[in-house]
């Protein structure tokens, strides 16, 4: 099978986990949405990621119609069998499902229009959907054990997605939620190859210990998102001291 992916989306993110947690290997494909490319589209009109392409042809997208397609493809199980289990873990994919989308929304609203009609008053509607979550998460964290399922994968992609691009902008008063991805790399160990903060992208990182700045790391945008340099592991920055002091922020326009 094949996956049509981006490796920033955590929506990509996600299902890409689960394949792994499953032992279900797909051919990975990243495409750019933003060319329309003709693989993408003519299988899912909406030209949207991540897409799943059976050996068949059949093409199966959103996310979360390839979570359980997957579920029901694998003998090991993605979701849980008693139902009010199942139901707790489908509402935490849709709550940082949910987060993703507000987050995507601040990004393309800053990537998209010019600077001088982006719309603050947009970007804090989403912010305050998006910290009315985190919050809720902070104080009610799911249980992680050796039996992941699809709330978990949803979970730790959102958060990687937030470490990658709004680094600094949603950890402190959160201990509980800034380090669950390290309680979850030890039962994951794919994790830092699948989440999204674990891209190799075109960002020259410092070591914030030396540059004076928290709470993890400055990220220094480069000319192209084609060139690809190291970045710091998930767990490696789920390691790192917190503290109070704000990153500068970076364009909008490399977001």
């Amino acid at each position: 099978m094949k996956l049509l992916f981006a490796p920033a989306s955590p929506y990509s993110s996600k299902v890409r986990m689960a394949a792994r947690h499953l032992g279900i290997e797909l051919e990975e494909v990243r495409v750019n949405t933003a060319e329309n490319p003709s693989e993408l589209v003519d299988a899912n009109p909406l030209g949207k990621i991540p897409t799943l392409i059976t050996e068949d042809g059949t093409a199966i997208f959103d996310s979360r119609a390839i979570m359980h397609y997957l579920d029901r493809l694998s003998d090991k199980r993605l979701y849980p069998k008693k139902d009010e289990k199942r139901t707790e873990a489908e509402v935490l994919e849709a709550l940082a499902d949910g987060i993703a989308d507000c987050l995507l929304a601040i990004v393309y609203e800053k990537r998209l229009r010019p600077p001088e009609l982006v719309s603050q008053d947009v970007i804090e509607r989403q912010w305050a959907k998006i910290n009315r979550s985190l919050d809720h998460l902070d104080r009610h964290l799911p249980k992680t054990a050796k039996k992941l399922h699809g709330g978990h994968f949803a979970l730790a992609a959102t958060l990687g997605y937030l470490m990658l691009r709004f680094p600094g902008e949603w950890e402190n008063g959160r201990s509980a939620l800034t380090e669950w991805p390290a309680k979850f790399a030890k039962h994951f160990r794919a994790l830092p190859g699948t989440s999204p903060e674990g891209l190799n992208v075109s960002r020259r990182c410092f070591d914030t210990k030396k540059a004076g700045i928290a709470p993890g790391f400055l990220y220094q945008d480069l000319s192209s998102d084609q060139n690809f340099t190291p970045m710091p592991t998930l767990t490696e920055w789920s390691s790192k001291p917190r503290e109070t002091v704000e990153p500068p922020r970076l364009k909008s326009r490399f977001w």
